[in-house]
């Protein structure tokens, strides 16, 4: 989730839960500067609310819920689909407000929008590259805010022949795609052992490498199978497992005439059978 505003001047933090409010700069688009959805959404609701004035409500993945409060334009409405960055409204003072700002909250869903559902805003919030962080804001919440890194490039490994199951959340019911081995993905955001790769997307991160791995297939291998073993060597070793002539590795390493053939484990083979 990126801030809703790109001059970030936090004036009020943790407030009516853990909700931020934001103020205006004359040097930065004054007292109407635009608004932007935090992340990719569904409108929900565009109300006028007695102390809000005019709110904005957009539900996101997992059916955590954003609200814009005292906007003096709102340019979506309920049902339309958002992006993370596109502009929903213009900075206003409507409703019960004493100047121009911003009233900015998460909420755990759209059904539950009150002080005991908020979500605290720093912990998914983050700075992108075109925004700009107001100096007293820096030096009061510095330590709360975090940057946005770009996307990660990495390579399914360590699978079967069916391949990586793709799931719609984590943990989730997986939709029926599956990744081959090798398959670049983009990941776009990590938690709890799993990788967002796309809109409702996740998958096992222990699957995914830095490094495109480098399949082999087992040859040559006559009357008794290749022996997998321990270490990178046929003394003080031990065998634990056997190839046989056409099964398929990944290869993630080389040593002395041998091939490591898992990323986590100590699996060694005689690299002269890897073709």
């Amino acid at each position: 989730m990126r801030y809703p505003v790109n001059y970030i001047n936090i004036t009020q933090g943790h407030h009516q839960g853990k909700c931020l409010d934001f103020g205006w700069s004359s040097s930065h688009g004054g007292k109407n500067v635009p608004i932007y959805a935090c992340d990719d959404g569904i409108v929900k609701s565009v109300e006028n609310q007695p102390n809000g004035g005019n709110v904005i409500y957009i539900e996101h993945e997992d059916s955590k819920c954003s609200c814009y409060a005292h906007l003096s334009k709102m340019s979506v409405k309920k049902n339309q689909k958002v992006k993370l960055g596109q502009q929903i409204g213009n900075m206003g003072e409507t409703g019960n407000v004493t100047g121009p700002h911003l009233h900015f909250g998460l909420f755990t869903s759209f059904s539950v929008r009150y002080k005991n559902s908020t979500i605290d805003p720093f912990t998914y919030l983050e700075v992108y590259e075109n925004q700009e962080i107001k100096e007293s804001t820096k030096t009061k919440y510095g330590s709360k805010i975090k940057t946005h890194k770009e996307n990660k490039i990495k390579y399914v490994y360590n699978v079967d022949d069916e391949g990586l199951n793709v799931r719609n959340k984590p943990n989730g019911k997986i939709t029926g795609k599956l990744l081959k081995t090798a398959t670049k993905v983009e990941v776009k955001e990590e938690k709890q052992g799993w990788a967002r790769i796309g809109d409702n997307e996740w998958v096992y991160s222990k699957n995914l490498s830095d490094k495109a791995p480098t399949y082999k297939v087992v040859q040559d291998v006559k009357d008794l199978p290749l022996n997998v073993r321990n270490k990178p060597t046929t003394e003080d070793s031990k065998v634990i497992g056997t190839l046989v002539n056409g099964d398929k590795v990944q290869v993630y390493s080389t040593k002395n005439g041998w091939a490591k053939v898992s990323k986590d484990e100590e699996r060694w083979v005689s690299a002269n059978y890897l073709k």
